[in-house]
Protein backbone atom coordinates (compact mmCIF):
# COMPACT_ATOMS: atom_id res chain seq x y z
CA UNK A 1 0.00 0.00 0.00
CA UNK A 2 1.40 3.39 -0.99
CA UNK A 3 2.18 5.79 1.87
CA UNK A 4 -0.76 7.97 2.78
CA UNK A 5 -3.33 5.72 1.12
CA UNK A 6 -6.18 4.65 3.33
CA UNK A 7 -7.19 1.04 3.57
CA UNK A 8 -10.61 0.47 2.14
CA UNK A 9 -12.84 -2.43 2.97
CA UNK A 10 -14.26 -4.38 0.06
CA UNK A 11 -17.93 -5.27 0.15
CA UNK A 12 -19.73 -7.57 -2.21
CA UNK A 13 -22.90 -6.36 -3.87
CA UNK A 14 -25.12 -9.16 -5.18
CA UNK A 15 -27.51 -8.32 -7.98
CA UNK A 16 -31.12 -9.50 -7.67
CA UNK A 17 -31.59 -12.85 -9.37
CA UNK A 18 -33.52 -12.62 -12.65
CA UNK A 19 -36.00 -15.35 -13.57
CA UNK A 20 -36.52 -16.03 -17.27
CA UNK A 21 -40.17 -15.83 -18.35
CA UNK A 22 -39.64 -18.57 -20.93
CA UNK A 23 -37.90 -21.34 -19.04
CA UNK A 24 -38.38 -20.32 -15.43
CA UNK A 25 -34.66 -20.75 -14.91
CA UNK A 26 -32.76 -18.48 -12.58
CA UNK A 27 -29.84 -16.56 -13.98
CA UNK A 28 -26.69 -16.73 -11.85
CA UNK A 29 -26.21 -13.77 -9.56
CA UNK A 30 -23.62 -11.27 -10.71
CA UNK A 31 -21.09 -10.36 -8.04
CA UNK A 32 -19.75 -6.82 -8.06
CA UNK A 33 -16.82 -5.81 -5.90
CA UNK A 34 -17.21 -2.24 -4.78
CA UNK A 35 -14.66 -0.55 -2.56
CA UNK A 36 -16.01 1.75 0.08
CA UNK A 37 -14.35 3.47 3.00
CA UNK A 38 -14.88 1.66 6.28
CA UNK A 39 -15.51 3.47 9.54
CA UNK A 40 -12.54 4.71 11.55
CA UNK A 41 -11.44 2.15 14.13
CA UNK A 42 -8.34 3.82 15.56
CA UNK A 43 -5.98 1.02 14.43
CA UNK A 44 -3.19 3.45 13.52
CA UNK A 45 -3.57 5.18 16.88
CA UNK A 46 -3.32 1.89 18.79
CA UNK A 47 -0.14 1.00 16.90
CA UNK A 48 1.43 4.36 17.67
CA UNK A 49 0.56 4.09 21.36
CA UNK A 50 2.08 0.61 21.48
CA UNK A 51 5.29 1.77 19.78
CA UNK A 52 5.49 4.85 22.01
CA UNK A 53 4.88 2.81 25.19
CA UNK A 54 2.34 5.29 26.46
CA UNK A 55 -0.08 8.08 25.67
CA UNK A 56 0.32 10.51 22.78
CA UNK A 57 0.73 14.17 23.74
CA UNK A 58 -1.69 16.77 22.36
CA UNK A 59 -0.74 20.44 22.53
CA UNK A 60 -3.57 22.68 23.79
CA UNK A 61 -1.44 25.80 24.36
CA UNK A 62 -3.54 27.78 21.87
CA UNK A 63 -6.81 26.68 23.47
CA UNK A 64 -7.38 24.08 20.74
CA UNK A 65 -5.53 20.86 19.82
CA UNK A 66 -2.65 21.25 17.39
CA UNK A 67 0.45 19.37 16.39
CA UNK A 68 1.06 15.92 14.85
CA UNK A 69 -1.42 14.11 17.11
CA UNK A 70 -4.30 16.60 16.86
CA UNK A 71 -6.03 14.84 13.95
CA UNK A 72 -5.92 11.44 15.67
CA UNK A 73 -7.22 13.05 18.85
CA UNK A 74 -10.25 14.38 16.99
CA UNK A 75 -10.78 11.05 15.22
CA UNK A 76 -10.66 9.12 18.50
CA UNK A 77 -13.37 11.35 19.94
CA UNK A 78 -15.60 10.34 17.03
CA UNK A 79 -14.87 6.64 17.55
CA UNK A 80 -15.66 6.85 21.27
CA UNK A 81 -18.92 8.73 20.67
CA UNK A 82 -20.11 6.29 17.99
CA UNK A 83 -19.27 3.28 20.14
CA UNK A 84 -20.29 4.38 23.63
CA UNK A 85 -22.52 7.48 23.66
CA UNK A 86 -26.20 6.88 24.55
CA UNK A 87 -28.36 7.54 21.49
CA UNK A 88 -31.78 7.28 23.13
CA UNK A 89 -31.97 10.97 24.07
CA UNK A 90 -33.59 13.91 22.33
CA UNK A 91 -30.32 15.85 22.06
CA UNK A 92 -26.71 15.79 23.28
CA UNK A 93 -27.36 18.25 26.10
CA UNK A 94 -29.80 15.75 27.64
CA UNK A 95 -26.95 13.33 28.39
CA UNK A 96 -25.98 13.69 32.09
CA UNK A 97 -22.39 14.28 33.18
CA UNK A 98 -22.14 10.81 34.69
CA UNK A 99 -22.44 9.49 31.12
CA UNK A 100 -20.29 12.06 29.30
CA UNK A 101 -17.37 11.80 31.75
CA UNK A 102 -16.67 8.13 30.90
CA UNK A 103 -16.48 9.15 27.23
CA UNK A 104 -13.84 11.75 28.10
CA UNK A 105 -11.96 9.20 30.21
CA UNK A 106 -11.83 6.75 27.29
CA UNK A 107 -10.19 9.37 25.08
CA UNK A 108 -7.77 10.43 27.82
CA UNK A 109 -6.66 6.82 28.27
CA UNK A 110 -4.83 7.18 24.94
CA UNK A 111 -3.80 10.84 24.96
CA UNK A 112 -1.73 13.01 27.27
CA UNK A 113 -3.93 16.07 27.72
CA UNK A 114 -4.07 18.48 30.66
CA UNK A 115 -7.76 18.05 31.48
CA UNK A 116 -7.36 20.23 34.59
CA UNK A 117 -7.67 23.25 32.32
CA UNK A 118 -11.41 23.99 31.90
CA UNK A 119 -11.11 25.02 28.24
CA UNK A 120 -9.70 21.58 27.34
CA UNK A 121 -12.75 19.76 28.65
CA UNK A 122 -15.05 22.35 27.06
CA UNK A 123 -13.43 21.77 23.68
CA UNK A 124 -13.74 18.00 24.02
CA UNK A 125 -17.43 18.21 24.94
CA UNK A 126 -18.16 20.52 22.00
CA UNK A 127 -16.36 18.14 19.64
CA UNK A 128 -18.29 15.21 21.07
CA UNK A 129 -21.55 17.05 20.45
CA UNK A 130 -20.58 17.54 16.80
CA UNK A 131 -19.65 13.88 16.37
CA UNK A 132 -22.84 12.80 18.16
CA UNK A 133 -25.02 14.90 15.86
CA UNK A 134 -23.10 13.73 12.80
CA UNK A 135 -23.53 10.07 13.72
CA UNK A 136 -27.26 10.45 14.29
CA UNK A 137 -27.57 12.28 10.97
CA UNK A 138 -25.95 9.27 9.32
CA UNK A 139 -28.47 6.97 11.02
CA UNK A 140 -31.25 9.25 9.81
CA UNK A 141 -30.00 8.79 6.24
CA UNK A 142 -30.16 5.03 6.80
CA UNK A 143 -33.73 5.38 8.04
CA UNK A 144 -34.75 7.47 5.01
CA UNK A 145 -33.35 4.86 2.62
CA UNK A 146 -36.26 2.53 3.50
CA UNK A 147 -39.82 2.87 2.25
CA UNK A 148 -41.42 2.98 5.68
CA UNK A 149 -40.73 2.73 9.40
CA UNK A 150 -41.61 -0.98 9.59
CA UNK A 151 -39.00 -1.85 6.95
CA UNK A 152 -36.42 0.33 8.67
CA UNK A 153 -36.99 -1.41 12.00
CA UNK A 154 -36.37 -4.76 10.32
CA UNK A 155 -33.04 -3.57 8.89
CA UNK A 156 -31.00 -2.29 11.79
CA UNK A 157 -27.56 -1.03 10.59
CA UNK A 158 -24.81 -3.55 11.29
CA UNK A 159 -22.56 -0.87 12.77
CA UNK A 160 -25.18 -0.08 15.44
CA UNK A 161 -25.08 -2.68 18.21
CA UNK A 162 -28.13 -1.65 20.24
CA UNK A 163 -31.60 -2.55 19.00
CA UNK A 164 -33.04 -0.31 21.74
CA UNK A 165 -31.28 2.70 20.23
CA UNK A 166 -32.47 1.86 16.70
CA UNK A 167 -36.10 1.53 17.80
CA UNK A 168 -35.87 4.86 19.64
CA UNK A 169 -34.30 6.60 16.65
CA UNK A 170 -36.81 5.17 14.17
CA UNK A 171 -39.65 6.50 16.33
CA UNK A 172 -37.90 9.86 16.51
CA UNK A 173 -37.11 10.09 12.79
CA UNK A 174 -40.70 9.15 11.92
CA UNK A 175 -42.30 11.79 14.15
CA UNK A 176 -43.98 14.81 12.56
CA UNK A 177 -42.05 17.16 14.86
CA UNK A 178 -38.67 15.83 13.74
CA UNK A 179 -39.54 15.80 10.05
CA UNK A 180 -40.83 19.37 10.16
CA UNK A 181 -37.63 20.61 11.83
CA UNK A 182 -35.50 18.54 9.45
CA UNK A 183 -37.17 20.06 6.38
CA UNK A 184 -36.63 23.59 7.71
CA UNK A 185 -32.95 22.90 8.41
CA UNK A 186 -32.51 21.37 4.97
CA UNK A 187 -33.98 24.46 3.35
CA UNK A 188 -31.65 26.73 5.33
CA UNK A 189 -28.62 24.66 4.29
CA UNK A 190 -29.58 24.55 0.63
CA UNK A 191 -26.82 25.55 -1.77
CA UNK A 192 -24.12 25.83 0.88
CA UNK A 193 -20.98 23.80 0.11
CA UNK A 194 -19.37 21.45 2.62
CA UNK A 195 -15.58 21.36 2.91
CA UNK A 196 -13.09 18.62 2.03
CA UNK A 197 -10.74 19.20 4.94
CA UNK A 198 -11.35 15.84 6.59
CA UNK A 199 -11.15 15.42 10.35
CA UNK A 200 -8.42 18.04 10.77
CA UNK A 201 -9.54 21.17 12.56
CA UNK A 202 -9.51 24.48 10.70
CA UNK A 203 -6.73 25.63 13.04
CA UNK A 204 -4.67 22.58 12.06
CA UNK A 205 -5.08 23.40 8.36
CA UNK A 206 -4.05 27.01 9.01
CA UNK A 207 -0.97 25.91 10.94
CA UNK A 208 0.12 23.58 8.11
CA UNK A 209 -0.42 26.34 5.53
CA UNK A 210 1.67 28.71 7.64
CA UNK A 211 4.52 26.17 7.76
CA UNK A 212 4.35 25.59 3.99
CA UNK A 213 4.06 29.25 2.96
CA UNK A 214 6.11 30.87 5.71
CA UNK A 215 3.29 33.20 6.74
CA UNK A 216 -0.17 33.02 8.26
CA UNK A 217 -2.79 32.38 5.53
CA UNK A 218 -5.79 34.62 5.00
CA UNK A 219 -9.37 33.45 5.45
CA UNK A 220 -10.02 33.43 1.69
CA UNK A 221 -6.95 31.28 1.01
CA UNK A 222 -8.12 28.88 3.71
CA UNK A 223 -11.56 28.68 2.09
CA UNK A 224 -9.97 27.72 -1.24
CA UNK A 225 -7.76 25.06 0.37
CA UNK A 226 -10.80 23.47 1.99
CA UNK A 227 -12.99 23.53 -1.12
CA UNK A 228 -10.63 23.05 -4.08
CA UNK A 229 -8.05 20.44 -5.08
CA UNK A 230 -5.66 20.34 -8.02
CA UNK A 231 -6.93 16.97 -9.18
CA UNK A 232 -10.69 17.48 -8.83
CA UNK A 233 -11.15 21.23 -8.84
CA UNK A 234 -13.99 22.78 -6.80
CA UNK A 235 -16.08 20.37 -4.73
CA UNK A 236 -19.29 22.18 -5.79
CA UNK A 237 -20.08 25.02 -8.21
CA UNK A 238 -21.46 27.02 -5.27
CA UNK A 239 -18.02 26.97 -3.62
CA UNK A 240 -16.41 28.47 -6.72
CA UNK A 241 -19.11 31.14 -6.90
CA UNK A 242 -18.54 32.12 -3.27
CA UNK A 243 -14.77 32.20 -3.74
CA UNK A 244 -15.03 34.41 -6.83
CA UNK A 245 -17.35 36.74 -4.93
CA UNK A 246 -14.79 37.06 -2.12
CA UNK A 247 -11.96 37.67 -4.60
CA UNK A 248 -14.13 40.30 -6.27
CA UNK A 249 -14.46 42.19 -3.00
CA UNK A 250 -10.74 41.79 -2.34
CA UNK A 251 -9.77 43.30 -5.67
CA UNK A 252 -12.20 46.21 -5.50
CA UNK A 253 -10.15 49.38 -4.98
CA UNK A 254 -13.04 51.78 -5.63
CA UNK A 255 -13.66 52.96 -2.08
CA UNK A 256 -15.97 55.90 -1.64
CA UNK A 257 -15.46 58.83 0.71
CA UNK A 258 -11.93 57.73 1.55
CA UNK A 259 -13.12 54.64 3.45
CA UNK A 260 -10.63 51.96 4.45
CA UNK A 261 -10.24 48.83 2.27
CA UNK A 262 -12.45 45.98 3.42
CA UNK A 263 -10.61 43.23 5.34
CA UNK A 264 -10.70 39.52 4.47
CA UNK A 265 -12.63 38.84 7.66
CA UNK A 266 -15.29 41.37 6.69
CA UNK A 267 -15.44 39.89 3.18
CA UNK A 268 -16.04 36.40 4.59
CA UNK A 269 -18.82 37.72 6.79
CA UNK A 270 -20.42 39.55 3.87
CA UNK A 271 -20.28 36.56 1.48
CA UNK A 272 -20.58 33.50 3.73
CA UNK A 273 -22.81 34.52 6.64
CA UNK A 274 -26.23 32.87 6.75
CA UNK A 275 -29.24 33.08 9.04
CA UNK A 276 -27.80 30.74 11.63
CA UNK A 277 -24.74 32.96 12.03
CA UNK A 278 -22.33 30.23 10.90
CA UNK A 279 -19.69 30.90 8.26
CA UNK A 280 -20.08 27.71 6.27
CA UNK A 281 -16.74 26.24 5.24
CA UNK A 282 -14.57 28.21 7.66
CA UNK A 283 -15.71 26.87 11.02
CA UNK A 284 -16.45 30.31 12.45
CA UNK A 285 -19.56 30.81 14.53
CA UNK A 286 -20.86 34.35 14.43
CA UNK A 287 -23.23 35.87 17.00
CA UNK A 288 -26.87 36.10 15.93
CA UNK A 289 -27.90 39.47 14.56
CA UNK A 290 -31.05 40.95 16.04
CA UNK A 291 -33.38 43.57 14.61
CA UNK A 292 -32.09 46.10 17.12
CA UNK A 293 -28.42 45.51 16.33
CA UNK A 294 -28.26 44.23 12.77
CA UNK A 295 -25.13 46.25 12.03
CA UNK A 296 -23.15 45.03 15.03
CA UNK A 297 -21.09 42.26 13.41
CA UNK A 298 -18.12 40.77 15.26
CA UNK A 299 -15.21 39.87 12.99
CA UNK A 300 -13.47 36.46 13.15
CA UNK A 301 -10.33 38.23 14.37
CA UNK A 302 -12.25 39.54 17.39
CA UNK A 303 -13.61 36.07 18.10
CA UNK A 304 -10.10 34.59 17.97
CA UNK A 305 -8.79 37.43 20.14
CA UNK A 306 -11.54 36.81 22.69
CA UNK A 307 -10.60 33.12 22.84
CA UNK A 308 -6.93 33.98 23.33
CA UNK A 309 -7.75 36.50 26.07
CA UNK A 310 -9.87 33.92 27.88
CA UNK A 311 -7.02 31.43 27.57
CA UNK A 312 -4.51 33.95 28.95
CA UNK A 313 -6.85 34.82 31.81
CA UNK A 314 -7.02 31.16 32.72
CA UNK A 315 -3.22 30.88 32.67
CA UNK A 316 -2.91 33.99 34.86
CA UNK A 317 -5.34 32.52 37.40
CA UNK A 318 -3.33 29.29 37.50
CA UNK A 319 -0.07 31.19 37.98
CA UNK A 320 -1.62 33.32 40.72
CA UNK A 321 -2.80 30.19 42.52
CA UNK A 322 0.66 28.64 42.26
CA UNK A 323 2.28 31.87 43.48
CA UNK A 324 -0.06 32.00 46.48
CA UNK A 325 0.96 28.45 47.43
CA UNK A 326 4.66 29.32 47.12
CA UNK A 327 4.24 32.46 49.24
CA UNK A 328 2.41 30.48 51.92
CA UNK A 329 5.21 27.91 52.04
CA UNK A 330 7.88 30.64 52.22
CA UNK A 331 5.99 32.43 55.00
CA UNK A 332 5.72 29.21 56.98
CA UNK A 333 9.40 28.49 56.40
CA UNK A 334 10.46 31.99 57.53
CA UNK A 335 8.29 31.77 60.66
CA UNK A 336 9.88 28.45 61.51
CA UNK A 337 13.41 29.86 61.06
CA UNK A 338 12.66 32.95 63.17
CA UNK A 339 11.36 30.74 65.97
CA UNK A 340 14.48 28.61 65.86
CA UNK A 341 16.70 31.71 65.88
CA UNK A 342 14.95 33.14 68.98
CA UNK A 343 15.34 29.85 70.82
CA UNK A 344 19.08 29.83 70.04
CA UNK A 345 19.44 33.41 71.31
CA UNK A 346 17.63 32.56 74.56
CA UNK A 347 19.82 29.55 75.18
CA UNK A 348 23.00 31.61 74.64
CA UNK A 349 21.84 34.32 77.10
CA UNK A 350 21.05 31.78 79.76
Amino acid sequence: MAPGNRRRSAVSVIDTQITSSDSGSVAPARKIDKKIRGKSRGVRLDRLITSANGQLHVDFSSGKPKGPNAEMFSTEIGIVVRSHAPLNVEKWDDIPEEQTQPLIDRVLSKFDVDISKPYVKDWMLKRMRLRFNGFRNKLNEEFKSFSDKKTALENQPKYLDSQEYWVFLCDRFDSAKFQDRSNKNKKNRGGLPVHCGGSKSFDQHMMEMEVEEGKAPGKIALFKKLHWSEGKGWIKPEAETLYEAMIGYLGNEDFENGSEPISEAEICIKVLENKSGYLKGLGIVMPQKTSSSSSNVVSPENIELKEKVEHQDQLIKELQAQNAKIMAIMSKFESSNIGSFNMDQDSQLS
